[in-house]
Parts: structure tokens; C-alpha cells; sequence
């Protein structure tokens, strides 16, 4: 087994060993970006190839240094201008976000009402819709990789109207809390997932929403 050390003390490594171990690693490996005149991405594409192509790293002795990738997202997010211990998590998620805006093909963009389908058979039509209108802002190799839309179904209580209101919003990462079992079970990320997603759930008193047909 051979070990890589980041020199990266003051966030967690889980953060970056995440974003160069995805499927994103592949992009800069096999040279499908070009990274001239790009700061953060280029860092980034750099990192990259000394972990997986850099044969002299094979020893653990050896250290890849990421801080000048970590100094480069503090230039542009102050969150990360110190040195202090930050949540590893939204370091991974900025990440994404800086190297996105730097990749963005969009620079003008166009303002798009957020698209709300009211019948579910016309729920996927409306799905498509909304990511192609979503594809004219937000256009990236990032995005191809991270991003995916969640749908959201409304519907109002009141018996004379039940109306339904769908409406779709895209992410970029989806934090999941691990629901408890016995530890002899084994949880899986599906159990996750039906854990921290609802088929159906009544908004409380705090959370109610109006509905756009009755105003109740």
C-alpha cells in the first residue's frame, strides 16, 4: 500500500481526498480541460497529476502539498484566508463552486422565472424544462459531474381546491444524516437516503405554504 500525505493541517483531509478521487480527476487526467489562464482549476489539475502520475510519490516519505490550492480559494473566499480548522465539508462544496465559475461557459446570464408545474403528468416535461433553463446559466464540466434537481410536490389541504404545486431546484451536494439501527445492522446509503427524503410529509405551522390557486 502506498500513502500520500497532504500537507494541508488545517482542514480536514476527507475534503480533498474526496474531490481527487471523483470521477473530476478524469477530466484533468486525460487532458479534457483546457486549464491556460485558469487559476484555481489549474491548481487543481495540478494536484491531480502529481497524485496519479507522479511515479516519485510512491514512497510513503514523499508529501503532495496542497496549500497553494487552499491559499488560491482564500483569495477569492475569505472564509478560507486563515489558517483555522473549518467544516470540510463546505470547503469541498466551495471548491466546486470557485472551479465551476472558472469553467462556467455562461457569462451573460439570462433570468428565468423558476419554472412551477401544476399537473404530474406533466411533471417530466417540466423537469426537462427546468434543467435546460437551469443549462443556460449554469454550463460546466463541474456541473456535468456534481450537479442534480430535486422535485418538489405541494399540494393544499383545503378539500375544495387540492391543488398541486411541482417546482424543481438543483444541488450540488446533499447532506444526509445516518438513521440508527441496532449496531448488527448494516446501514446502507439507500437508508439514508428514505431516512432523510419522505414520500410524503404535512408542513407544520411553521413552514406552511400558500397556495397559489386559493390563497389559503
Amino acid at each position: 500500500f502506498f500513502f500520500f500525505f497532504f500537507f494541508f493541517f488545517f482542514l480536514k483531509l476527507s475534503a480533498l481526498q474526496v474531490l481527487i478521487h471523483s470521477p473530476m480527476k478524469d477530466l484533468f487526467l486525460e487532458d479534457k480541460i483546457d486549464v491556460k489562464d485558469l487559476d484555481l482549476v489549474s491548481e487543481f489539475s495540478k494536484l491531480c497529476k502529481e497524485m496519479w502520475m507522479d511515479h516519485s510519490l510512491s514512497s510513503s516519505s514523499k508529501v503532495l502539498d496542497a496549500i497553494n490550492f487552499k491559499k488560491k480559494i482564500g483569495k477569492i473566499n475569505e472564509l478560507y484566508k486563515d489558517d483555522e480548522q473549518k467544516d470540510s465539508a463546505d470547503f469541498a462544496l466551495s471548491a466546486l463552486n470557485l472551479m465551476h465559475n472558472e469553467l462556467n461557459k455562461i457569462k451573460n446570464k439570462e433570468y428565468f422565472e423558476k419554472l412551477i408545474c401544476s399537473t404530474e403528468d406533466k411533471m417530466e416535461e417540466c423537469a426537462d424544462l427546468s434543467w435546460f433553463k437551469h443549462k443556460q446559466r449554469e454550463n460546466s464540466e463541474i456541473m456535468d459531474l456534481w450537479e442534480g434537481q430535486f422535485v418538489s410536490t405541494f399540494k393544499c389541504l383545503d378539500k375544495k381546491c387540492e391543488n398541486k404545486s411541482i417546482s424543481f431546484e438543483t444541488f450540488r451536494s446533499i447532506n444526509i444524516t445516518i438513521p440508527s439501527k441496532n449496531r448488527k445492522q448494516q446501514v446502507t446509503l439507500e437508508d439514508c437516503f428514505h431516512h432523510n427524503f419522505k414520500v410524503s410529509d404535512k408542513l407544520d405551522k411553521d413552514n406552511l405554504w400558500d397556495c397559489n390557486k386559493c390563497n389559503k
